[in-house]
């Protein structure tokens, strides 16, 4: 630039004498650069360094400090020359780490997509298979359910769902710890599949690299297939051949463990939707014994209504919504009322009577059982109350359950409603089943004595139709034996049943227990049991399950409460 407005030499003089400042701040920074690792940093820095050199040998030479020689003469033009190339190695060194950066940037933009895709596609897996079998879960059988159903064109064929669950899986937890418990589980479902996949008409769920699975792990031990057919019946003969063939033995640690199963199955005669359809293969296999349980609608107990029931059972508790009836108890020896059993009734504002048989569950299973039988005591002993007010020191029943004999104090919490409500402790009869007493014998034991050393009488309700021990019942502190009504209803025409009976009772009495004969339904029955010396008779030929209200009327008028008074004012 300075050429074009100066003389020749002068532009040149300047030109030579910036180049010793330019280049000394040049190689500075270069060094700097350098340092840091930058590649082309060093042939920059030795690109001024070599015009550095040639214009300072140049001005010596002008100055008489250096001789003449080739290199000297024209060492501007060399370093001149040397920079130039040293720049555009420089520039090239540039554009290549640059052209590297950005490869190694789009190799590493390229490996971040595919690790990113790796982690969706673990977690597409996780979500579809169960984390311990790897086999498909129920998201993937629902999944595979409803596109064969979308696809299959031959609406007439059957669709069977089938549900197994292993059989005492918690003995094995217990025994070889869950780790190895985990390992045979995923020996289980390999089996379960392998037998599952031999079967043509069985529906599959996944393939992948080459294997079909046919087996489903929905949840905790229990594994799902569908199967296709024509034939219902042979669908489920079919069924029970494969899982037979399940049970073989597995070898496990030196272990042969048997296999057994619990199977439920649901077809698709409501419809063909996953959910609903393993929803009834659990209920079925929950209520059944038979090798492989078939859904019906009559054995669904988890309806709308029941759902609604169990809400509304619990202000029904708190808020007085339920009643008792009571029925009559008498004394065969001298034909007067002795007792009455406490019968717990619901009438629910919606459905109408709910037989106790179905809310009663509901509360052992919802923990308000408790609550329940405190609501049923308290309401006797104001019956026993109102009894006194008529010359009536008849004894009230009041049926507990299996889990009232497991309740902690439960003896205690008996105790202190009678004393609220001052009714001597012996008016109060304890009735139990055989099957609770069963329950868990040695609480039961425990509980039943406390409650015995507390002045309650105690009962053994239903007895024969239960499957209790007699070295065990004779152990109980009950006074009562009441034979259930279905030998008593009708042995005035079984002899098979009055057999039942007498021998119940000679043997009640030969252990010292009184006996109570429910479902005395005719005079005849009546004077069979008197000739079997049964204590106390209780049915319909008696009197019917009343209401409060109506039970008082009846002992107003009852002959055989009057026989009772009578005999007591003569007395």
């Amino acid at each position: 630039i300075g050429a074009m407005v100066l003389p020749y030499a002068t532009s040149t003089r300047i030109s030579v004498i910036l180049i010793l400042p330019v280049s000394i701040f040049a190689m500075a920074a270069g060094l700097r650069f350098w340092r840091v690792g930058s590649q082309s940093a060093r042939l920059f820095t030795v690109a001024w360094f070599s015009i550095l050199i040639g214009v300072s040998a140049g001005v010596l030479n002008r100055l008489g400090f250096l001789e003449h020689t080739f290199f000297i003469d024209y060492g501007i033009q060399l370093g001149t020359t040397a920079q130039t190339l040293l720049f555009s190695l420089a520039l090239a060194t540039r554009f290549n780490s640059e052209r590297d950066a950005r490869m190694h940037a789009q190799q590493d933009y390229v490996e971040e997509i595919r690790k990113r895709r790796d982690v969706e596609m673990q977690l597409i897996h996780s979500a579809s298979h169960h984390e311990i079998t790897g086999l498909p879960n129920r998201v993937l059988l629902e999944r595979s359910v409803r596109e064969y159903v979308e696809n299959t064109e031959d609406e007439d064929a059957h669709l069977l769902l089938v549900l197994l669950h292993v059989r005492r899986f918690d003995d094995v937890n217990k025994t070889l710890g869950h780790r190895n418990a985990d390992v045979l589980l995923r020996r289980i479902g390999e089996r379960v599949n392998q037998v599952v996949s031999s079967a043509q008409t069985c529906l599959p769920l996944e393939k992948k690299h080459g294997e079909v699975t046919h087996v489903a792990h929905v949840e905790g031990v229990s594994f799902c297939f569908c199967m296709t057919g024509d034939n219902k019946q042979h669908m489920l003969v079919h069924v029970e051949s494969l899982v037979e063939s399940m049970t073989t033995p597995i070898e496990f640690m030196g272990l042969s463990l048997e296999l057994s199963f619990l199977v439920g199955s649901s077809f698709d005669d409501e419809g063909r939707d996953p959910q609903a359809l393993l929803r009834q293969a659990f209920i079925a296999f929950d209520q059944s014994n038979s090798p492989v349980a078939v859904y019906a609608a009559e054995m669904n107990p988890y309806s709308p209504k029941r759902l609604t029931l169990m809400t509304e059972l619990r202000s029904a508790i708190e808020y007085d919504g339920l009643s008792l009836n009571f029925q009559p108890q008498v004394k065969l020896g001298n034909s007067s009322v002795c007792g009455f059993e406490a019968l717990l009734r619901w009438s629910h504002h919606e459905f109408g009577f709910v037989p106790p048989d179905e809310f009663i569950p509901m509360a052992e299973k919802t923990g308000l059982m408790k609550a329940l039988t405190r609501w049923v005591l308290c309401r006797a002993a104001e019956f026993c109350q109102q009894l006194e007010g008529v010359s009536c020191d008849a004894c009230v029943s009041v049926n507990i359950s299996a889990l009232n004999l497991r309740e902690a104090n439960f003896c205690r919490r008996v105790c202190d409603i009678l004393d609220e409500y001052k009714v001597p402790h012996h008016r109060i009869i304890l009735e139990v089943t055989e099957t609770a007493a069963m329950f868990d014998p040695e609480s039961a034991l425990q509980v039943l004595n406390e409650l015995n050393e507390a002045g309650l009488r105690l009962s053994i309700d239903d007895f024969g139709t239960g499957h209790s021990s007699l070295s065990y019942i004779r152990q109980l502190p009950v006074q009562e034996i009441k034979i259930d009504r279905s030998f008593v209803g009708e042995m005035d025409t079984q002899a098979g049943d009055a057999t039942i009976v007498k021998t119940t009772i000679n043997m009640c009495h030969d252990l010292g227990f009184e006996v109570v004969a429910e479902g005395v339904e005719n005079a005849a029955i009546v004077d069979m049991l008197a000739a079997m010396g049964c204590d106390i008779i209780q049915g319909y030929h008696i009197a019917r399950p009343m209401t409060l209200d109506d039970t008082m009327a009846w002992l107003k008028n009852s002959q055989w409460h009057s026989a009772l008074r009578s005999k007591s004012s003569h007395g």
